[in-house]
């Protein structure tokens, strides 16, 4: 969200992040000389491009940013209340994605179980930053940044914790230059318990709640064990929210006309079943024929 203020009228205001005035005072502006009439005041939201997650068929990048993962978070409703001590999204992340633009629901927010290519369109796109010669936070022509940035599972923050839990190697983190003392991730949840604080996300997506995913990061006490495979056994006190997930960016793409071909082998099926019996000798052959059709197609395709 962006917000322009023109004061045209003298006076003090207070900016805050709060309702109230009394806490949350983050700067005090004070406005002398005549008045001028009424302040002006705008806001609008910035968004990031929807173009990412739409990709055209002569693009070179297959569809990544905030459609494809937060399409992920709506099917396998991530947003939904925690009941568990902890809630795990995904047993092992394949990497998060932080995006640095400016936008209303995903502007600097972290995101994972992110693929590299779901996060930035293409392999590749995790090298190097532009001052270094690489093509990071850019689309593959190498002149558009695009902004979103890939990191890879268990990659460390700079405040000695994993972006993620789900993979996250424990070993390599240094909780005690994490806020409290304690590692925090956006992959995590927490119900109320004997032993935990709630930490629950906000039930939508469009809102500048700083509870809303990608946002929120819950803690998890040092000794709660790694997972690093899938084999992995799950915490006591953790549930798993995705089960099983499939990669969508690595999925084959879909072919244009599949209907009309099956559609076609059909047709064919009828025909050699109601002509002369020269094409089809029997009934038996007739499905042979037909089975020995579709087989080819679907390898062919």
């Amino acid at each position: 969200m962006t917000f322009k203020m023109v004061f045209n009228d003298a006076g003090t205001y207070y900016l805050t992040s709060s309702n109230t005035c009394s806490s949350g005072v983050k700067m005090k502006i004070t406005v002398s000389g005549t008045d001028k009439g009424d302040n002006e005041f705008t806001a609008f939201k910035v968004l990031a491009p929807s173009s990412t997650a739409n990709p055209n068929d002569d693009d070179d990048f297959v569809a990544f940013g905030k459609g494809v993962y937060h399409k992920r978070a709506t099917d396998h409703d991530l947003t939904s209340l925690c009941t568990s001590a902890y809630c795990l999204d995904k047993k092992v992340s394949r990497g998060s994605c932080y995006y640095a633009g400016s936008d209303f629901h995903i502007g600097h927010a972290t995101f994972c179980d992110v693929s590299e290519e779901e996060c930035c369109g293409y392999i590749g796109c995790k090298g190097d930053y532009p001052a270094r010669g690489g093509k990071r936070g850019k689309f593959q022509n190498n002149e558009t940044y695009h902004n979103y940035y890939w990191y890879p599972p268990s990659a460390v923050r700079g405040d000695g914790c994993c972006m993620c839990f789900g993979g996250c190697d424990r070993s390599k983190e240094n909780s005690t230059k994490a806020p409290g003392g304690v590692c925090s991730y956006r992959d995590v949840t927490s119900a109320k318990t004997a032993t935990t604080e709630e930490c629950q996300r906000t039930d939508s997506i469009d809102t500048l709640d700083a509870n809303s995913i990608g946002f929120l990061d819950c803690p998890v006490p040092d000794d709660m064990p790694s997972i690093l495979v899938e084999t992995d056994k799950m915490p006591e006190n953790m549930i798993l929210r995705i089960s099983q997930y499939y990669d969508t960016s690595s999925a084959p793409r879909s072919h244009k006309y599949p209907s009309i071909a099956l559609a076609s082998i059909g047709t064919l099926s009828a025909m050699m079943m109601t002509t002369e019996k020269s094409m089809c000798p029997s009934s038996r052959a007739c499905a042979l024929i037909i089975v020995v059709l579709m087989v080819s197609f679907l390898f062919a395709n």
